[in-house]
């Protein structure tokens, strides 16, 4: 989906044109940090679904323990790259809004369903572990 300038600054001054070069770069990189985030999530969902996979096929429960302690780690280290990412998308939809007011152009959308649909992640992955883990204890 390529950026089309409909309205323009009333000057067309260089400076103009270098605001609306910095707002497509900026469009750019964050719709590549947007795939980039859930290429990472469906990384993770593959991952935690093949450890909990795993963790149900076996009868030992040393490996068991092994697995939920793997994907307990996997999923704080995935909650603090959430928490990143939000930070990120946060700071970067301020620098578009700045730069969409002084080109006239309709506000960007906030795009912060990946923060959440990561957190749900999380506490379904660790619910998952926590029951399993229960489960294989009992």
């Amino acid at each position: 989906m390529k950026i089309e300038p409909q309205p323009r600054l009333k000057t067309d001054t260089p400076s103009s044109d270098r605001i609306l070069d910095e707002y497509k770069i900026l469009v750019d990189e964050r719709r590549f940090v947007m795939t980039q985030y859930v290429q990472s999530l469906a990384l993770y969902i593959a991952l935690v679904g093949l450890a909990l996979r795993e963790s149900l096929a076996t009868n030992q429960i040393d490996l068991s323990i092994a697995v939920t302690i793997f994907v307990t780690c996997m999923n704080f280290a995935y909650w603090y790259g959430a928490r990143q990412f939000r930070s990120m998308a946060h700071h970067a939809l301020n620098r578009e809004a700045l730069l969409a007011d002084v080109l006239g152009f309709q506000h960007p959308h906030p795009m912060l369903w990946g923060y959440y649909c990561g957190i749900s992640a999380f506490i379904i992955s660790e619910c998952a572990v926590i029951v399993l883990l229960v489960k294989r204890l009992l």
